[in-house]
């Protein structure tokens, strides 16, 4: 699947088969930034979504996240760390080297 460069993509399936809680993880996540629409509907961001890659439940978060709210995106990237978790994307964060490959 090409990956779009503006963004960093977090797959849900672990190669351990950790099983990742809580389920609802990505939206959890995107709950963060999302908003209620004027027909009272749940938006989320397009800087922080929750999307199905392979099957899995997925995140996908804009690179502008690292500057605009660096304690989320650090949050994030440490919870994919710790079920060890695919990311797609370059990392630039420096506190996060093991991150830092692209897949």
């Amino acid at each position: 699947m090409p990956y779009d460069t503006r963004y960093i993509y977090i797959e849900g399936d672990s190669p351990t088969n950790t099983r990742v809680r809580p389920h609802n993880w990505a939206e959890r996540f995107a709950g963060n930034m999302a908003s209620y629409g004027a027909d009272r509907r749940l938006r989320y961001s397009p800087v922080l979504e929750p999307m199905v890659i392979n099957g899995s439940k997925s995140l996908r978060l804009c690179r502008s996240l690292e500057t605009s709210q660096p304690e989320l995106f650090r949050e994030i990237l440490g919870f994919a760390d710790h079920y060890a978790l695919r990311v797609h994307g370059v990392v630039t964060a420096p506190e996060l080297p093991e991150l830092a490959k692209a897949s």
